[in-house]
């Protein structure tokens, strides 16, 4: 349909490639949100950062220490090669809140989230137009618990780029945050247009069907995420969840005897084993819950009472949480487990005292 050739130095190798997709655009006739032609999203000109960038973005896919540590320090390199990376920034941000959540379970220092908010902020002011910079930014923010600056920054992002799949995403789960069910499933269908195999979108959208009631497409998605990474199978609870719903708790045993973090497994059987009559079996596994995890998986606890119909000790440990800042709870207002809780004046105080209500 179209074909050009060009006869550059290497050095221009970055030049070329705006060149080429600025001609593109013009040779398809396509259609653009934005009228001007794309501009180039590594946006340096230093051959030798932008290797490094692509080392951390390689590095960056694997969720592990190791590997997120070889991101982190891919991105460093590439910053250190060209100071107005803002890309790079932007990468580095994300690579660096990422690596402390595997870490800490998913909490964050103050020094950490002030480093990583000062590195997107970086980003943002050295390209305004890059998407990533405020999409980063908007994961601090919600690391803060600034849910209106979270949403404006993604905003922006989606403003410049609204096929950015990633950005897209990350709105949808701040959607559902906010306890926008509905507009959350409409921007993780958005995501997985963009990006048909983003399995963390996939894993959301399951997620999302399944705190709207909508079980069947709930296990369809989370079916197909687990198609696309088979290493979300020990994370994701929502099949065997379903399961539960649907009258089947030894699916949601089954599943425990696949799961290799402590916490996750005492949780799933704690649950099961009451809802198969075996009590005893449920108080001993909720019991080592709590000896083992009531300062790090406090929300864990709760969605056991919760799953109970033990309103009062499951608010208790959600109380518990806030004052520990767990991460979980921004699942308060999606997770199935806190459905009954929803109606209950102690749990709406607990949504205002973290601005979600």
């Amino acid at each position: 349909m179209w074909s050009d050739s060009y006869d550059r130095e290497l050095k221009d190798v970055f030049k070329v490639q705006d060149e080429i997709a600025a001609a593109v655009v013009v040779a398809l006739k396509a259609q653009l949100s934005e009228m001007h032609a794309p501009a180039s999203a590594h946006r340096t000109a230093n051959t030798d950062a932008y290797n490094e960038y692509l080392l951390g973005k390689e590095a960056y896919r694997t969720p592990n220490v190791a590997s997120l540590t070889r991101s982190v320090e891919a991105y460093s390199r590439a910053i250190a090669l060209d100071p107005q990376f803002a890309a790079a920034y932007a990468a580095l941000a994300d690579a660096r809140l990422f690596l402390e959540s595997i870490r800490n379970n998913g909490r964050q220092t103050d020094a950490e989230l002030k480093r990583a908010f000062e590195g997107a902020s970086r980003a943002v002011t050295l390209d305004p137009d890059l998407a990533e910079g405020y999409s980063a930014r908007a994961m601090v923010l919600q690391q803060m618990w600034d849910w209106t600056g979270s949403e404006s920054d993604l905003r922006e992002a989606l403003k410049r780029d609204p096929r950015d799949s990633t950005a897209r995403r990350r709105y949808g789960r701040l959607l559902a945050i906010l306890g926008r069910i509905p507009e959350a499933i409409a921007a993780e269908r958005q995501a997985i247009e963009a990006d048909p195999l983003d399995s963390y979108a996939w894993t959301y959208l399951s997620q999302f069907l399944l705190a709207a009631g909508k079980l069947n497409e709930s296990r369809a998605a989370t079916q197909r995420a687990h198609e696309i990474n088979p290493n979300l199978s020990e994370a994701d609870d929502v099949g065997p969840t379903i399961d539960l719903l649907q009258g089947k708790p030894e699916a949601l045993l089954a599943f425990s005897k696949r799961i290799h973090d402590d916490a996750l497994r005492l949780w799933a059987v704690a649950i099961a084993t009451q809802a198969l009559g075996r009590a005893a079996e449920s108080k001993k596994s909720l019991e080592e819950l709590i000896e083992k995890f009531a300062t790090t998986e406090p929300t864990a606890i709760a969605e056991v009472y919760g799953w109970r119909g033990d309103d009062d000790q499951a608010l208790q440990w959600l109380t518990q949480a806030y004052d520990l800042r767990d991460p979980n709870l921004y699942s308060l207002n999606y997770r199935v487990a806190y459905a009954k809780l929803r109606d209950d004046s102690r749990f709406a105080a607990l949504l205002r005292k973290m601005r979600l209500l």
